[in-house]
């Protein structure tokens, strides 16, 4: 029927598609720097193993007055270092996952702007529901739309109605009500929906049709 400009949906498009790459990738870098860290975190441990390991050493050699204070005192330092260290490597390792779930949440917000998005370029078009004609169209090339404005008004011929005239005395011959439905909305609201024929008296050969009694007005 027609169709809405949707070049800036596009643009947001691409804008939010863009975004979600760098979102991704900013993804893939955090797994990289936690992996690398998680690999330090390994060799400071054994860093720390090893000081710990000399400095017992050189507990031992002090005992046997072979050693002396100056070195347990510089192996202290080391361990000292390396359990710091350690203690660093494990702080940035706690931090990662939160930073990681972060990003996939902003992931998520731009997944969702995205369909609507998506959802806005798919409506851009409008068609018709059914097959029938446009009996108005309020809406002209360049014109802003505001939401609920009617634009076009269609008319689907598949289905007809007939409104047929009838007195009281071919009503009361011709109609068929059901008086055991109990219904109060109107007068004649429990009519029975009979098939009926439909013919133009000009051409009632030609020209006739099958339908069904619907309701008394």
């Amino acid at each position: 029927l027609f169709a809405i400009d949707a070049s800036e949906y596009a643009m947001d498009q691409e804008e939010i598609t863009a975004n979600l790459g760098g979102l991704r990738t900013t993804i893939k870098k955090l797994q990289t720097e936690e992996a690398h860290a998680r690999l330090l975190l390994e060799n400071t441990k054994r860093t720390y193993t090893l000081a710990q390991a000399q400095l017992d050493r050189a507990i031992q050699l002090r005992k046997d007055a072979i050693g002396n204070q100056t070195d347990v005192e510089r192996a202290e330092e080391k361990v000292t270092l390396a359990k710091n260290e350690v203690e660093a490597v494990e702080r940035e390792l706690s931090v990662y996952p939160i930073r990681i779930e972060e990003v996939e949440q902003s992931v998520k917000a731009e997944d969702a702007r995205l369909k609507r998005v998506a959802l806005d370029i798919k409506r851009s078009k409008v068609h018709a529901p059914f097959r029938g004609r446009v009996e108005l169209a309020n809406v002209e090339a360049g014109q802003y739309l505001n939401s609920f404005d009617e634009a076009v008004t269609l008319a689907n011929d598949s289905i007809l109605e007939v409104p047929i005239k009838l007195d009281a005395r071919s009503a009361q011959q011709w109609l068929r009500f059901d008086d055991a439905a109990g219904s109060t909305l109107s007068w004649f609201d429990a009519v029975a929906k009979v098939p009926c024929e439909i013919r133009w008296t000009e051409n009632d050969v030609a020209a006739s049709w099958v339908g069904t009694l619907d309701r008394v007005e």
